[in-house]
């Protein structure tokens, strides 16, 4: 008579028999760790890429400003040259108190260079008028009239713009043909 030996393979589990990771918990550890690499770059890559894009509105939270120094910066809304200055380093100053004292020489330049851009433009807005309508000549406003009388760059603004106006009315008056 026969007698059978038997194998510890014969007690085996048929469905762990045939998976490869029964033999060792090697390849666990494989998928646990492709699983943690997986998401440790997916962690890495979103955090690059926010650290990257700009932010596309403010971020309001609450607090409290407090005053370093009582040091205050002053400047003019206009500029202009000092021409004195009215207070040391260090002063304490109230309310009101003169502090500087601007060069009107420089600033009545200013004045008069922007009156003169203010001339210039009412005199082209006439002239731009008057092509506009297609009339003959060019009506420059009253008050640009008057100052023409006293003033040679006034006059000098107003005569440029006649002297456009003739041209480009001949001009077009060359390009219309019954």
């Amino acid at each position: 008579m026969k007698t059978a030996s038997l194998s510890t393979r014969d007690f085996q589990s048929p469905i762990t028999s045939h998976t490869p990771y029964a033999a060792s918990g090697a390849g666990m550890s494989r998928l646990v760790r492709l699983g943690l690499g997986s998401v440790i770059v997916l962690i890495l890559g979103l955090g690059g890429l926010i650290s990257f894009l700009p932010m596309a509105g403010a971020v309001i939270s609450p607090g409290e400003i407090t005053v370093e120094s009582h040091v205050k910066e002053i400047s003019h809304a206009f500029g202009g040259v000092a021409a004195e200055i009215l207070v040391d380093d260090g002063d304490i100053v109230r309310r009101g108190q003169s502090l500087i004292r601007l060069d009107s020489r420089v600033s009545g330049a200013t004045a008069r260079y922007s009156r003169l851009s203010l001339d210039q433009l009412l005199a082209r807005e006439a002239r731009l008028r008057a092509l506009q309508s297609r009339v003959k000549y060019v009506t420059f406003p009253d008050d640009l009239m008057e100052k023409g009388e006293h003033d040679p760059a006034v006059r000098a603004v107003m005569a440029d713009e006649q002297r456009s106006f003739r041209l480009i009315s001949d001009a077009r008056g060359d390009q219309i043909r019954p």
